[in-house]
C-alpha cells in the first residue's frame, strides 16, 4: 500500500470480492493490520490513517488523516 507517498487527505481503495460478507471482514482486518504496522515504523513521522468499508463500490477506502 502507498502509505509513504500519501499526503494528508489522500486516499486509495482496496478492492473486495463481495461474494460473502466474510471477505469484507478479511480485507478490513488485513488493511487494519497494515495501518498498525505502518504506525509502528520508526520512519512514520506521526502519520495517521483511517479506513471505511464501501459496499456500494465494493472497496475498503484508506485515508491519510495526519
Amino acid at each position: 500500500y502507498p502509505f509513504f507517498t500519501m499526503n494528508v487527505g489522500d486516499s486509495f481503495a482496496v478492492p473486495v470480492d463481495p461474494t460473502t460478507t466474510l471477505n469484507y471482514i478479511r480485507v478490513a482486518v488485513r488493511v487494519a493490520r497494515c495501518i498498525y504496522d505502518q504506525h509502528k515504523r520508526p520512519a512514520n513521522n506521526g502519520m495517521k490513517f483511517s479506513y471505511r468499508t464501501d459496499k456500494v463500490n465494493r472497496v475498503i477506502r484508506v485515508w491519510r488523516d495526519k
